[in-house]
C-alpha cells in the first residue's frame, strides 16, 4: 500500500462517515424548519388562543381575529362605541372558520392563502393577492358575547 491509496475497508469507513454527516446535517435542518413553524404557530395562537385587532382606517367599528391551537379562526366585530365583541357570522357569505399554517411563510385562513410578511408577539402582517392585513396582538382579552 503506497502513500495516497486507501484500502477497501478504509474507503467503506470514510463513505459511512460521510453518509452519517449528511444525514446529521439533514436532520438538523429539518428540526430547525420544524422549530420555526412551531414558533409561528405559538406566536399566532398563543398557548391556547389569541385575539388580534385588525388595523383599519376606513371604519370606526373594530374587527378582531381569533386563532386557537386547534386550528379554529373566528371574526369578531365591535360596533362603534360598543363595549363587547360579537361573533361575525358572515351574513350571506359562508365562512370557513379554520386556519392552518402551511409552512413558515404561508398561512391558510378561511380557505384563503396568505403570505406571512411579519410575525412577532405584537404584530402580524399577512398578504394575499388582493390586500394586506395588519393585525395587532391584544395583551388583555376583550369582552366577548
Amino acid at each position: 500500500m503506497g502513500i495516497g491509496k486507501l484500502s477497501k475497508s478504509q474507503d467503506v469507513f470514510i463513505m459511512k462517515k460521510l453518509i452519517f454527516v449528511y444525514i446529521s446535517i439533514f436532520c438538523v435542518v429539518l428540526s430547525m424548519l420544524s422549530c420555526k413553524k412551531n414558533y409561528i404557530e405559538m406566536t399566532i395562537a398563543g398557548r391556547n388562543h389569541r385575539y388580534w385587532l385588525k388595523k383599519s382606517h376606513a371604519t370606526k367599528s373594530q374587527v378582531y381575529y381569533y386563532f386557537d391551537r386547534q386550528g379554529r379562526w373566528y371574526i369578531y366585530d365591535r360596533a362603534y362605541k360598543a363595549s363587547v365583541l360579537t361573533k361575525y357570522d358572515g351574513g350571506d357569505i359562508m365562512l370557513i372558520e379554520k386556519c392552518s399554517l402551511i409552512n413558515d411563510t404561508t398561512i391558510n385562513i378561511g380557505g384563503m392563502e396568505y403570505c406571512i410578511r411579519e410575525c412577532n408577539d405584537t404584530l402580524l402582517v399577512i398578504k394575499n393577492s388582493m390586500f394586506t392585513d395588519t393585525l395587532i396582538c391584544l395583551k388583555s382579552l376583550p369582552l366577548v358575547r
